[in-house]
């Protein structure tokens, strides 16, 4: 599966390299690394985040966007759900380390799901 890693505020690199080594561990192939360092998870508008989503929409090459969890996505619900809606239009899964679990695809599996990313945003 190719994997694409997104990070925000990793000054150090350790999350990147546990990030590289859960990948791994599952046998995917790590093609691409977003970092955004500096940035709030209330802005959407981070570089790196914008080009993510624009490499999922124009290439296909992308099976899955690897987080360590959803605060690491977006610290807003609602942004959250609308980036993950965007991969999931573009036929990419998001995967998150904080729960060995991917976010789900379809309505019914969002409940559970929505309440555990919601209690871990706030």
């Amino acid at each position: 599966m190719n994997t694409a890693i997104y990070v925000r505020n990793d000054e150090d690199g350790k999350t990147l390299n546990e990030l590289v080594s859960f990948a791994k561990s599952k046998g995917w192939n790590v093609i691409k690394f977003y970092v955004d360092n500096g940035f709030s998870g209330l802005d959407d508008n981070r570089p790196q985040l914008q080009q993510l989503l624009k490499d999922t929409l124009s290439n296909n090459d992308i099976d899955v966007v690897l987080v360590e969890g959803a605060k690491h996505l977006s610290r807003d619900f609602t942004s959250f759900r609308n980036i993950k809606e965007k991969l999931n239009e573009n036929g990419v899964k998001l995967y998150s380390t904080s729960y060995d679990a991917h976010y789900p695809h379809t309505f019914y599996e969002l409940s559970a799901e929505d309440l555990r990313t919601f209690r871990e945003l706030f």
